[in-house]
């Protein structure tokens, strides 16, 4: 899920860049707002695989209830910022922000970690001399 959530984020970004790119050279308002929107779609995708992947595996109910609530708190933070400045240039910034967390994250790789990874605790750093039990 890492993968295409990565790629979705990275081309929502780029959908963003480009809307904002194609309003500066006047290029038409029918195509601004398709690219927006289609950055929208993708960007939506991104944000919900990565609130889904802020709970464990176990528990599905609650990946889906983190997921929306994560993707409604950006959409508000969004929103709020959207207002108090040129909201193509917020989108552009936000896009931006987006594709250079997305390109991070697919050289990370696209692998999760597995479970024994996480599960297990590191060992202890006791030296042999301690008293400490």
């Amino acid at each position: 899920m890492r993968v295409p959530a990565a790629v979705a984020g990275s081309l929502g970004g780029l959908c963003w860049l480009a809307a904002y790119v194609a309003d500066r050279a006047d290029l038409g308002g029918g195509l601004v707002d398709g690219i927006t929107w289609a950055g929208v779609a993708l960007l939506t995708i991104a944000v919900l695989a990565a609130g889904a992947s802020l709970v464990s595996k176990g528990a599905t109910w609650l990946r889906f209830i983190v997921a929306v609530c994560f993707a409604a708190l950006v959409g508000s933070l969004l929103a709020v910022v959207r207002d108090g400045g040129d909201p193509l240039i917020v989108d552009a910034v936000f896009g931006a922000g987006a594709l250079v967390v997305s390109v991070v994250a697919l050289s990370r790789g696209g692998r999760d970690r597995p479970a024994e990874a996480v599960a297990t605790p590191p060992p202890s750093r006791r030296s042999r001399g301690s008293h400490a039990r």
